[in-house]
């Protein structure tokens, strides 16, 4: 299995950058240099915002994920960075949670279709989860100016130089943000009439493509948020029924304005440490993996869903290496 990890790693340290692939949609008008450069001059003189801590969202069960995403976090963030665990809504505790605590337009009618029993429950419990600890950053840090704060689920999968890939490209996405995603779920896909540069893309509805058989930036896998931005996605929230959380936090001209990277700096996770995307034609176990119904997409290759530079010193190795260890570790 070591030696399994090592390749692992061996063949995201060599892969190359890439052009990210995107998926043409009719419906939606190309975003304009124009409407860039207006929402961009609205705050032409704001600071870049500095990331002031990291809350991952865990259930009181998952103590194997919690060891796991609060080691990795440590290991691949700033010295001394801030690290909190905020505790997840387990299906039981959504079902006796008060639904109108963000919103009083119920649970949306799709969601007794689609999740059968429990899951149906659990997905409220994400939503809850993700709702309070915005409400929880908002009232602990609402005297701070020009902080950021990232969000995490515990079976995130982050890049080890996330940050510094993180901090390169800020400067390029347009400075009227709400939120920036800088994670997708498993299968989700970029529009190509969203793309703001080569970094970013808005995260606009409709969130499936015209054949239903894609998905737009789905998961709430990893993103940040300002303190003094959450209200304005409190009230988005509070104008929507409950749904799968990811559909809630989306931009819209007269809501909040969303982000997303080009290209993943954190991955979904499987609940074994590794993305279905890089375990793709490679781990001999995935007839044992528990995934999500997802679309058919063709193999994609380690290479492809890993954004690294070529070049990476040793020392940036080792700590690749022992962030790739803790994943085996998981299925020894």
């Amino acid at each position: 299995m070591q030696q399994f990890v090592v390749l692992l790693v061996a063949l995201q340290l060599c892969s190359a950058s890439r052009d990210s692939p995107c998926i043409h949609d009719d419906r939606l008008p190309a975003v304009t240099e124009a409407q860039i450069a207006s929402r961009n001059s609205l705050l032409e003189t704001d600071p870049l915002p500095e990331l002031k801590g990291i809350y991952y969202i865990n259930l009181p069960t998952s103590a194997l994920r919690r060891g796991r995403i609060h080691s990795l976090m440590k290991m691949t963030s700033p010295q001394n960075m801030f690290i909190e665990r905020f505790e997840a809504v387990g299906k039981k505790s959504a079902q006796q949670a008060n639904l109108k605590e963000f919103t009083e337009h119920g649970i949306h009618e799709y969601m007794s279709k689609t999740y059968q029993g429990g899951t149906m429950w659990a997905t409220v419990g994400v939503y809850l989860s993700h709702a309070r600890l915005l409400k929880k950053i908002m009232d602990d840090h609402k005297n701070e100016t020009n902080a950021m704060y990232l969000i995490m689920e515990d079976d995130a999968i982050v890049q080890p130089d996330w940050h510094a890939k993180f901090m390169k490209i800020l400067p390029d996405v347009p400075k009227d943000w709400d939120m920036i995603r800088i994670g997708y779920g498993t299968d989700s896909n970029l529009r190509c009439e969203d793309k703001i540069n080569k970094n970013w893309y808005e995260n606009r509805a409709p969130t499936r493509s015209k054949g239903n058989d894609k998905a737009f930036y789905a998961g709430n896998t990893a993103y940040l948020v300002r303190p003094q931005s959450i209200p304005t996605i409190l009230r988005q929230l509070s104008s929507m029924p409950i749904l799968d959380v990811d559909g809630t936090m989306i931009s819209k001209e007269d809501g909040m304005r969303v982000y997303g990277v080009a290209d993943p700096l954190v991955y979904h996770g499987n609940g074994l440490g590794l993305s279905d995307r890089m375990w793709a034609g490679l781990n001999p176990l995935s007839s044992l993996v528990q995934t999500e119904a997802k679309v058919e997409t063709p193999p994609v290759s380690l290479a492809e869903v890993i954004d690294s530079a070529v070049g990476t010193s040793s020392s940036e190795e080792n700590k690749s290496v022992k962030a790739f260890e803790m994943f085996g570790q998981d299925l020894a």
